[in-house]
């Protein structure tokens, strides 16, 4: 049989490993982000705080009352933590002074409510824990829609700012989206969860605690695996609110005075741009990523809107898609000089983030998976 000592032990064991994790294994480069910060000081707070209750209640014999407001508090504060970590990785600017000070207000007042009824209005405190409960998930759900967005946008945007694919972000906004609603899962058993005294615990508090260690570890995981992304997601909105601070307008005062001289003006400035491409593509810079579309305008000596209105009207299709063309027929040529050449290496050298990325390209463009491609080729 499990004690409860035991399983407690475990627990917390768990959780300290789980926050050191968090807190050590990032990469270096990505430190001076201070919204990453942010970020991993809540993750690590909510398994500070999840750890101490597993050993108040291993080692010490709490009150049934006094361990239902603490455990609904314990839940409530690492749901909206989860919540506040998922949407500083999806848009850092959403999660401002304001932001935290609403959602914290309402937060602490319904559990001051809760503590104030558990100590002062026993009789009440039924009434009042139902209420409190129901305003920690509705404040929970209302984070979690705001995350939902925060990852739609980020993902619209950073393809456009940086003109490349980012699925493996899709991928992680539903692991993080999961992980949110495992969270509020949790949460909402709170009420049947219990508190189960005795030397042993019941199957059913096993189940529990091992159901939230693996939701921790789940999202510490994914938490140290995305922190290269932040890295990007934060220059892109920099790079966004200093475009934003100097507009640029598409057009000419020349083409709008004189349409005819407008026109030849443009057409010479596409041919100028065309002659730059055939210099970019023989210098393979089509394998770099990363980079903003703007910056890759502007080293081919041209701006932005004449750039999008190049590949519009001469190539029939975006810039985003013209080069994963030009990618994926160096990934061709790569694969058939070197097949033994796995699809990780390959992704990485024509620019494409990883290999999830670079199959669904492949797929896409080419009709046939990479595996597929190889096969035909013997």
């Amino acid at each position: 049989m499990v004690t409860f000592s035991t399983m407690g032990i475990v627990t917390a064991t768990a959780q300290f490993i789980l926050a050191l994790a968090v807190t050590f294994l990032h990469p270096d480069n990505y430190r001076r982000f201070r919204k990453q910060n942010t970020a991993r000081a809540l993750l690590v707070t909510a398994l500070v705080i999840s750890m101490a209750g597993n050993v108040l209640n291993t080692f010490f014999a709490i009150p049934e009352l006094a361990f239902s407001v603490f455990f609904f508090w314990s839940c409530s504060t690492q749901n909206i933590l989860m919540g506040f970590v998922s949407i500083l990785f999806a848009n850092p600017s959403v999660v401002d002074r304001r932001f935290v000070a609403v959602n914290l207000s309402v937060y602490i007042f319904f559990n001051l409510l809760l503590i104030s009824s558990a100590i002062f209005f026993t009789e009440a405190f039924p009434v009042i824990f139902i209420i409190s409960f129901t305003a920690g998930v509705l404040l929970s759900i209302g984070i979690f829609s705001i995350a939902v967005r925060a990852y739609n946008n980020a993902v619209q945007a950073m393809e456009e700012y940086y003109s490349d694919d980012f699925y493996h972000l899709l991928r992680y906004r539903r692991a993080f989206n999961a992980a949110i609603i495992a969270g509020l899962a949790l949460l909402i058993a709170v009420p049947f969860t219990g508190h189960y005294p005795g030397t042993y615990v019941t199957a059913a508090n096993i189940v529990w605690r091992s159901l939230f260690i693996l939701y921790y570890a789940f999202v510490s995981i994914l938490f140290i695996r995305q922190n290269f992304q932040i890295g990007l997601i934060a220059r892109m909105y920099d790079g966004m609110n200093v475009a934003g601070n100097a507009p640029q307008l598409p057009g000419s005062l020349v083409e709008i005075d004189n349409p005819l001289s407008g026109r030849m003006a443009r057409q010479a400035a596409f041919e100028r741009l065309e002659t730059a491409l055939l210099k970019w593509i023989a210098d393979k810079s089509y394998l770099e990523s990363d980079i903003p579309t703007a910056r890759i305008a502007e080293s081919l000596g041209t701006d932005i809107f004449t750039f999008r209105d190049y590949f519009r009207d001469k190539k029939g299709e975006d810039f985003r898609t013209w080069r994963q063309r030009l990618r994926i027929e160096e990934a061709c040529r790569i694969m058939k000089e070197h097949p033994e050449t796995s699809y990780e290496l390959v992704a990485g050298t024509v620019g494409i983030n990883d290999r999830s990325n670079f199959k669904k390209t492949f797929t896409k463009i080419v009709g046939m998976s990479p595996k597929e491609w190889k096969k035909s080729q013997k």
